[in-house]
C-alpha cells in the first residue's frame, strides 16, 4: 500500500524537484513502521524583511494509528534544503517512536498500575 501524501504550498511554488523530493523521502517512511495513515507536507514561503532574500520552512505531520508525529524546522533562504532538513528530522523522529515503543511496548496502553504489570501477572486464572 502506498502511503498517501498531502502536499500544502503556501506563498511559493514548487518544483518538479521539489515535488519528487517529497515524494520520495516520504515513501521510505513505512520502512520504518507500518500502519502510517498519512503524511501531510506543508511548504512555506515566508515574507522578505526589507527586500532580503525570501526564507522558506516546511512543516511535516505523519498520522499514526497510536498519536501523530509533527515536524517543524527553522526556516531556510533555500526551499529545497528547508524541505530536506524537515524530512529527515521527520525521519529522525519516526525512528526514535519506533525505537521507544521497541523498547518499552508496554507503556502503548498507558502509565498505570496496568502498564507497570508484567503479561504474566495480567493473565486471567481459571475458574
Amino acid at each position: 500500500m502506498d502511503l498517501p501524501v498531502e502536499i500544502v504550498v503556501r506563498g511559493t511554488m514548487l518544483t518538479e524537484e521539489d515535488d519528487a523530493l517529497i515524494r520520495r523521502c516520504a515513501g521510505r517512511f513505512p520502512a520504518f513502521l507500518e500502519g502510517i495513515l498519512a503524511c501531510r507536507v506543508a511548504v512555506q514561503g515566508l515574507r522578505r524583511d526589507r527586500g532580503g532574500p525570501p526564507e522558506y520552512a516546511a512543516q511535516i505531520r505523519l498520522v499514526l494509528p497510536a498519536g501523530d508525529v509533527a515536524v517543524a524546522e527553522p526556516p531556510s533562504r533555500d526551499r529545497f534544503t528547508a524541505i530536506q532538513e524537515a524530512l529527515d528530522a521527520a525521519g529522525r523522529q519516526l525512528h526514535g517512536y519506533t525505537s521507544d515503543h521497541r523498547r518499552h511496548p508496554m507503556q502503548r496502553y498507558g502509565s498505570g498500575a496496568m502498564a507497570r504489570q508484567t503479561p504474566a501477572a495480567l493473565a486471567v486464572a481459571p475458574a
